[in-house]
């Protein structure tokens, strides 16, 4: 029994670190999204509702309910990143001929941002349900108390 119980805390270390190996591409997305954005539209209409997308492609992942085999969904966020550079630029330059850079920036963000958001979460929201319910930070930080 002891084994057992020594053995968890590692495999939900794995798990942990599989899902900060996936997500460090989502943030050098980011990064690299918004420095492309901002000649075309300036960095205030930019970052002002990035955040709103990326949680939405997130959420959108957590709760989609069709669950796609690994390779299917790795898949999808190889396609999406592949086209992701001319994605960003041609969809921001037919935006920005509209001469509105908040609605240009708003209409790229969902044209971009947010399916590829959605592809690359894909694969962690796998991981997280294969790991199951988390424990309370709770817990953790403030120790066990069983009475």
């Amino acid at each position: 029994m002891a084994g057992e119980s020594e053995d968890k805390p590692l495999v939900t270390l794995a798990k942990n670190a599989y899902v900060l190996l996936v997500l460090a591409p989502i943030s050098l997305f980011i990064f690299t999204y918004e420095r492309a954005l901002t000649p075309l539209y300036g960095l205030g209409p930019v970052q002002q509702h990035l955040n709103k997308f990326v949680v939405a492609g997130a959420m959108l992942a957590a709760i989609n309910p069709l669950h796609f085999k690994p390779w299917i969904n790795w898949l999808v966020a190889g396609v999406a990143l592949t086209i992701a550079p001319n994605a960003t630029y041609w969809v921001a330059v037919f935006t920005g001929r509209e001469h509105n850079s908040l609605f240009g920036v708003l209409k790229t963000h969902a044209a971009v941002a947010l399916p590829i958001v959605f592809a690359m979460s894909g694969p962690v929201m796998r991981a997280l349900d294969a790991v199951g319910p988390f424990p309370s930070l709770s817990l953790s930080l403030c120790g066990d108390h069983r009475g």
